[in-house]
C-alpha cells in the first residue's frame, strides 16, 4: 500500500548497474501487468507544457533533515524486517 507500483520489471541488475533500474519493461501496480507504452499512451496527444525549469537557490529548510531521510519512510513500502 502507498507504492506506485507492486513491482517493475527491469532488463539487467539494478545492483549491479544502476542504469538497469530506468530500463523498466512492464510494472505491475494493483494487480494488473502494465507495459510501458500502455502507461505512458494517455499522455502521447498532450500538448507540450510550456515549462521552463529554471535553478532556484535552496530553500532555508534544506539545511534540515528531509521528510524522506526519516528512517520511517525508508521503511514504509518495502524491507520492514
Amino acid at each position: 500500500r502507498g507504492a506506485y507500483a507492486d513491482l517493475s520489471l527491469v532488463d539487467g541488475d539494478p545492483l549491479r548497474d544502476v542504469r538497469a533500474a530506468a530500463n523498466v519493461h512492464k510494472v505491475m501496480a494493483g494487480g494488473l501487468l502494465r507495459t510501458v507504452d500502455e502507461l505512458i499512451a494517455p499522455f502521447q496527444n498532450r500538448p507540450a507544457a510550456d515549462v521552463t525549469n529554471e535553478v532556484i537557490p535552496a530553500a532555508p529548510t534544506a539545511a534540515k533533515q528531509h521528510w524522506w531521510h526519516v528512517p520511517e519512510w525508508s521503511e514504509h513500502v518495502c524491507c520492514a524486517g
